[in-house]
């Protein structure tokens, strides 16, 4: 049975119709009216496109108020200093038996098989323009799930996005059916064990590590 290419079109035209008929509503409420679920009109794209920025090249959620996830094989220099900042008070970096270059090169490793997902599943980053202000690294290798690094940019601290980092971080090990994920600091980082504490993790252990030096 053969259909005619006459037909074909004419049904397409009649279901462009009838979608125009059926979402002249939601154009008239502007796609975000109160009853918006009712009549289907509920949609990403006026929000993605608009609010977000996303028409002009930006990310969907550049302004900081979201974590979203760091794409793979994609490297940054800003990426890279937020890594360095989060080994500030690293035992690599305050032993002064090790040179700061070999430092820089060992989390430049880090954060490089992180975002190759070597190291890592999971990189987010939080942003504000075209500029990334925190990030977090998180490997799911059982429950606990594991955070790497993270940290936030100073000129952006205060603001709460080392907890949405946090947060992305729990929702997505729940995804895993993981039901913690633990973090190793420095007890000389009050700042960090402080904000750990704020955001729901407690202390399970103490373990001292030493560098013998011949």
């Amino acid at each position: 049975m053969r259909v005619s290419s006459r037909v074909i079109l004419v049904l397409a035209i009649l279901a462009s119709l009838f979608s125009f008929a059926k979402f002249s509503h939601c154009e008239e409420s502007v796609w975000a009216g109160p009853d918006q679920y009712i009549h289907a009109c509920y949609s990403d794209l006026p929000a993605l496109f608009s609010e977000r920025s996303f028409g002009k090249g930006q990310w969907a959620f550049s302004g900081g108020d979201q974590a979203v996830e760091y794409p793979d094989n994609e490297f940054s220099d800003s990426l890279l200093e937020l890594a360095f900042e989060s080994g500030s008070y690293s035992r690599f970096k305050i032993d002064l038996h090790f040179r700061n270059d070999e430092f820089r090169r060992m989390y430049t490793t880090w954060i490089f098989q992180s975002v190759k997902r070597q190291n890592a599943d999971y990189v987010y980053v939080t942003k504000y323009n075209d500029c990334i202000t925190g990030m977090v690294t998180l490997k799911i290798q059982g429950d606990p799930a594991p955070i790497g690094l993270i940290t936030t940019d100073k000129a952006f601290q205060g603001r709460g996005l080392g907890r949405q980092l946090v947060e992305r971080c729990v929702f997505t090990a729940a995804k895993h059916n993981c039901n913690r994920i633990e973090v190793p600091t420095q007890l000389e980082n009050v700042h960090a064990c402080k904000f750990y504490e704020s955001v729901g993790f407690q202390q399970v252990s103490i373990q001292n590590i030493y560098h013998f030096w011949i």
